[in-house]
């Protein structure tokens, strides 16, 4: 829970150990059908998710080549006065010829609720699923990490237990996610790195949208082009690197669809789900970031040093240093803002810190990747347009940017229905919007 202290990772849970409760959690989690990470079924595809998370590492990164995925991850067990998690992680040593130590490993975790996480315990066990067939590196019932050898070009994997106790059933009410942050020692070549890793796991699903479903008309006073046109704001859970967006279309959207409808995804919520969020903690500013943050009013996005570097981080530092030079001399030309444009897409979309909602606020959050992708695969899979759009409040036409959609021509329409910003920007989480024409 939030305040709590430090738990190193591998330090026993008391009573009965996190390892046993594990051993029963079949005949707590029945796994329907359609099973997801709600029903207790790992979920977090590492070469979907990670890959883009690997895009938006540092160009001047101190890493030594070793990577941490965010991993797969499923609720285990929820009991009156517990639920149980479970995640498998991978140490990646990206090098080509350096062997990395991986000598120490730690969680702390931070708790996000409707109400007061002092009654709540959190405590978390880690396991490590080395290959090596030596006991040394098998793990240790006292949870000690045994130091490991991470061979150039190879993984080596983890298991992470994290349990939560309250009083009692409020624990389903109240608690809406878990902040699991990993930080482990590097060791090599490089020296000695400390290194981290964030994970966010939600906790709670929203209750389903009750008839009549609450449509709300396109306001007037912004409708340019369309004749009548409806909303409808769809709650979800807290997305993060478990959530597929296909699926939370398909999960949230599709039941209240009919045929003609257009789906809208938040580029941010996209964002989340792909893993390409960034802790200022691994951002370290360069003399460029810290100069050409200057030049930017305080209400930007680049307006910082670490959100400068991680933009700088993902388009390279060329392209910074001609779309400042470019953005100077179109000022004198009484034409603002040409840096966004030449500096190209990441530069639009990027947002610093406290632009989120939480816990997503302390993390620098990049545009999605390959949008077109993805709007094809739920057009694909569920037969409804959809436009990833990055709509700001109370926006204006010029300031909405739809960064793809499986049909162009129905842009306008978008950009009658949403305006207005009818999800809000605040801790609404409604990241999909129904627009029906």
């Amino acid at each position: 829970a939030v305040g709590q202290p430090r738990l190193v990772a591998g330090g026993r849970p008391g009573r009965a150990s996190i390892t046993q409760r594990v051993a029963g959690c079949s005949r707590v989690v029945k796994v329907a059908s359609s099973a997801t990470y709600f029903d207790g079924v790992l979920q977090g595809n590492e070469n979907y998710h990670d890959a883009h998370a690997k895009n938006v590492q540092p160009l001047n990164d101190q890493n030594c080549g070793m990577y941490l995925t965010r991993g797969a991850w499923a609720i285990k067990a929820k009991e009156a006065k517990t639920i149980l998690l479970e995640g498998v992680m991978e140490f990646q040593n990206t090098t080509k010829a350096n062997e990395i130590f991986v000598t120490e490993v730690e969680t702390d975790t931070a708790l996000l609720s409707n109400g007061p996480v002092s009654e709540y315990t959190v405590r978390t066990f880690v396991e490590p699923m080395h290959p090596d067939p030596e006991d040394e590196f098998r793990a240790r019932p006292d949870g000690y990490w045994p130091g490991y050898v991470v061979v150039a070009g190879a993984t080596t994997k983890m298991k992470v237990y994290v349990e939560i106790r309250g009083q009692d059933l409020k624990i389903r009410d109240e608690l809406q996610a878990l902040w699991l942050k990993v930080k482990y020692m590097t060791y090599g070549p490089h020296g000695r790195v400390q290194k981290s890793q964030h994970v966010i796991l939600p906790l709670k699903e929203p209750e389903p949208l009750k008839e009549p479903l609450q449509w709300k008309e396109a306001s007037s006073e912004y409708v340019q082009k369309s004749t009548t046109l409806k909303r409808l704001a769809l709650p979800t859970h807290l997305l993060s690197t478990v959530d597929d967006p296909v699926e939370v279309v398909k999960k949230y959207a599709l039941p209240y669809s009919q045929p003609g409808d257009i789906v809208t995804i938040g580029e941010t919520p996209l964002t989340a789900m792909q893993g390409r969020w960034r802790h200022p903690e691994t951002v370290r500013p360069g003399w460029l970031a810290r100069l050409a943050c200057k030049l930017f009013k305080p209400t930007s996005s680049v307006a910082t040093s670490c959100g400068m570097q991680a933009l700088i981080d993902l388009v390279g530092p060329l392209r910074i240093v001609f779309a400042l030079f470019m953005g100077v001399i179109c000022k004198l030309f009484r034409k603002p803002g040409m840096f966004y444009r030449f500096a190209g897409y990441e530069a639009n979309l990027i947002d610093d810190l406290t632009g989120c909602i939480p816990p997503y606020d302390k993390f620098i959050m990049p545009g999605p990747a390959e949008p077109e992708a993805v709007v094809a695969r739920v057009k694909a899979e569920t037969g409804l347009e959809c436009a990833i759009v990055d709509v700001n409040d109370k926006s204006h036409y010029l300031g909405m940017v739809i960064v793809a959609s499986t049909d162009p021509t129905l842009d306008d329409t978008i950009k009658d229905a949403l305006v207005d910003n009818p999800t809000g920007n605040a801790i609404e989480q409604t990241p999909l919007v129904l627009i029906r024409p």
